[in-house]
């Protein structure tokens, strides 16, 4: 798969819209975006933690004159429904609400740091714009490839409670200047620390290698190798026998080229996602 053809992402998703004259202020509780200084309508992406500051879901949002309006990119829609009703009190004025599905097209370009370039929502029944026209539709396995290569982490392996967004190389998706919200106090712990304990990198490999295998950096067949990381997610070509995807990588071997399957020694290249955002680089940017 090449995408050096033009090529766009085009998926319905269902919307969830909060209502009420406290839905900024709600969100703003409930996730790492600025609500409140937002405007009305431009797009916005953020993520959704739990107690610990690990990611639970990422999401797009735009501001209407009632609300607020929701797409859930990566993590479960039921479940940002059943988090947010939990905690939803009389007193904060904002109900839930399942909105008309969205149409939500994207280019995807091959060498863009910026993972969410030219979003538009449409309605299902809407033409596409002008600019999209020429388009090629991406296939499932066309997005998969990109995605990873981007390091979006939308796999079950990545999101799933247990990493924060530093280690996923969403940063830039956390406001680091907003007041109190859910996972903020181990949000700030981290960044006092300066550093995380893994980090989010692409892999591929002339091997299938499945989910959850271990990963090293020693290509002895030695029965003590030290596991420094794990496969999360995994694309397979069952002509090539070859494969790709995204792992959690630990300490020093964030840095490494190359890494081994513990149980079969499958060499796999190692790079940073292209839209990684350090957050490192990302703290000191913004001084």
């Amino acid at each position: 798969m090449s995408l050096d053809r033009q090529m766009l992402l085009d998926q319905t998703m269902p919307l969830l819209r909060l209502v009420g004259p406290g839905s900024r202020a709600f969100l703003n509780g409930q996730t790492t975006v600025d609500f409140l200084e937002e405007t009305p309508y431009s797009l916005l992406r953020g993520c959704w933690l739990n107690t610990a500051g690990r990611v639970r879901a990422l999401f797009e949002s735009r501001l209407i004159d009632e609300g607020a309006e929701l797409l859930v990119l990566g993590g479960e829609f039921e479940e940002v429904i059943k988090g947010f009703d939990q905690v939803i009190f009389p007193a904060d004025n904002v109900r839930l609400e399942l909105g008309q599905d969205i149409r939500r097209v994207q280019p995807l370009f091959a060498n863009q740091s910026d993972r969410f370039r030219n979003v538009e929502w449409l309605l299902p029944g809407n033409s596409l714009p002008e600019a999209f026209q020429s388009f090629n539709t991406a296939s499932s396995a066309d997005f998969a490839r990109w995605r990873m290569e981007h390091g979006l982490p939308f796999g079950k392996g990545e999101l799933n409670a247990r990493n924060n967004p530093f280690e996923l190389g969403l940063s830039n998706l956390v406001n680091l200047n907003k007041g109190c919200y859910l996972g903020q106090e181990t949000v700030a712990k981290l960044l006092r620390v300066g550093q995380v304990r893994q980090k989010l990198r692409f892999w591929d490999s002339d091997r299938e290698l499945s989910v959850g295998q271990g990963l090293t950096n020693s290509s002895s067949k030695s029965i003590d190798k030290k596991k420094v990381g794990e496969v999360t997610s995994v694309m397979r070509n069952k002509i090539t026998g070859s494969s790709f995807g995204l792992a959690m990588l630990r300490g020093q071997a964030c840095a490494a080229k190359e890494l081994f399957a513990i149980d079969n020694l499958s060499r796999l290249n190692i790079r940073v996602p292209i839209g990684f955002v350090d957050v490192e680089a990302y703290t000191t940017s913004l001084e």
